[in-house]
């Protein structure tokens, strides 16, 4: 994959936050951490040991789900949890498994829920994300390392299509005007590029009676 530099106008805030979250997670060895060092940041300082592997007697379910759940390895995490693996907040989301989530919701971290909030809405389930909204989920953070961090949920969601999960966000103050750190685009670009004419749409609609109401 080729080496992307910065956006014309980069959030230096949030690429800052970025940063310190790959160095936290390459200090622990996280597999999704070392294939980013390696596709994106080749020369950082000990990019070729976070490629070494790590051996391990034996590997647990678990460690599949991180990589599995992003990338919408549905049948993968499917196995994973008939193999033993746990269900936490995040499998639930992208699973769409609601009961799951309000169990677990109960108990869950900021960090748990900020991560669920980004696979929900990629991949389209509503009442997972209204879920997720109700206790003061923040529908314009950016998602967090792992989970697509360069965007919003908001453009994932126009990205894939998911329409009512589109409504929901911009229903409960998604911001449309919030560009992705890589490409500068807006939640609407996205569902453009992506040929999602009824969503594309939806955003200008939405944009222009913002826009009439200030």
């Amino acid at each position: 994959m080729p080496i992307i530099g910065l956006p014309p106008i980069a959030n230096l805030d949030h690429l800052k936050h970025q940063a310190k979250d790959l160095i936290k997670a390459r200090a622990s060895r996280d597999a999704q951490a070392a294939q980013r060092i390696r596709e994106f940041h080749p020369r950082m300082p000990g990019a070729d040991s976070a490629n070494r592997p790590v051996v391990r007697k034996r590997r647990r379910p678990n460690s599949g789900m991180p990589p599995a759940l992003p990338h919408g390895e549905f049948e993968a995490a499917n196995a994973l949890l008939r193999n033993g693996a746990r269900i936490d907040l995040a499998v639930a989301a992208t699973l769409g498994r609601v009961e799951d989530g309000q169990r677990l919701l109960v108990t869950s971290s900021s960090e748990d829920r900020h991560r669920a909030f980004a696979l929900a809405a990629q991949f389209g389930h509503t009442e997972m994300i209204r879920l997720l909204l109700d206790p003061g989920e923040d529908p314009n953070r950016y998602n967090p390392m792992g989970v697509h961090s360069h965007s919003t949920p908001l453009h994932q969601a126009a990205l894939a299509g998911h329409y009512e999960a589109v409504r929901l966000l911009v229903e409960r103050g998604a911001r449309l005007d919030l560009r992705d750190v890589w490409f500068q685009g807006t939640p609407e670009g996205w569902a453009t590029h992506a040929g999602q004419t009824e969503i594309a749409e939806y955003l200008r609609a939405q944009d222009h009676a913002r826009a009439r109401s200030d």
